[in-house]
C-alpha cells in the first residue's frame, strides 16, 4: 500500500500543474507534507520536490 501511495505522489510531481506538495501528500494518504517527505527520500533518495524540479528539467531540455 505504501508502494502505492509513493508513485501516486511521485506522478502527481511530474503533473505539470504544480500541486503544492502539501496537497499531494493529502492526497495521496499522507498524514503531512513531512511524512511524505520522509519516506519519499528512503524510498527514491531525494525530497519530492527537488525530483519535481528535476523532473521539470528533464522535460524542458
Amino acid at each position: 500500500m505504501l508502494q502505492r501511495r509513493l508513485e501516486m505522489a511521485k506522478a502527481m510531481l511530474e503533473s505539470p500543474m504544480d500541486i503544492p506538495i502539501k496537497v499531494i501528500a493529502m492526497e495521496c494518504g499522507f498524514s503531512d507534507q513531512s511524512h511524505l517527505t520522509r519516506l519519499f527520500k528512503n524510498k527514491f533518495s531525494t525530497t519530492p520536490n527537488r525530483y519535481r524540479n528535476k523532473t521539470k528539467l528533464t522535460k524542458f531540455c
